[in-house]
């Protein structure tokens, strides 16, 4: 009899083992998969904030891109005004030496049409102060609105 009690001993001393190595198993198989979970976590948030940071530095090199753009057309726009600007000084300096040989008639209607011409000229100035008062309101909102660090 105490050989089978020695026997049923040592079977209930192999199913515990058993079941301890089970469970320590399982709970190193949980570990290991809790911490897989929160490495794709990691990962995924390091992709997500790759993935921004791309998208904020394509955003800057778009804007950049669009700055050149805009800076190429000011250019061209300046050229083209002085070119104009330098044809109206030649037609004003000849319109000086031929308004003293032009008939009082003549006189007038040029003095109507420079008047006309200036009147145009303070309206796009003025037009022209509006928009540049709207800018720097603009950057003042925007300057202000931007967070601060301190």
């Amino acid at each position: 009899m105490q050989k089978y009690l020695a026997i049923v001993f040592v079977f209930l001393a192999l199913v515990f083992a058993s079941a301890l190595l089970a469970f320590k198993y399982g709970q190193a198989t949980a570990t290991v998969v809790e911490q897989q979970a929160c490495q794709k976590g990691k990962d995924a948030a390091l992709a997500k904030s790759e993935d921004h940071a791309i998208e904020l530095e394509n955003k800057v090199i778009q804007a950049q891109k669009e700055g050149d753009q805009r800076e190429q057309a000011l250019q061209k726009s300046l050229s083209d005004s002085r070119v104009a600007v330098d044809r109206l000084r030649e037609q004003l300096a000849d319109a000086r030496t031929r308004i003293g040989e032009a008939s009082s008639t003549a006189v007038a209607e040029y003095a109507n049409t420079l008047s006309d011409v200036f009147g145009e000229c303070v309206q796009a100035y003025t037009e022209l102060a509006g928009q540049a008062q709207g800018h720097a309101n603009d950057a003042v909102m925007l300057m202000e609105a931007w967070p601060h660090i301190r």
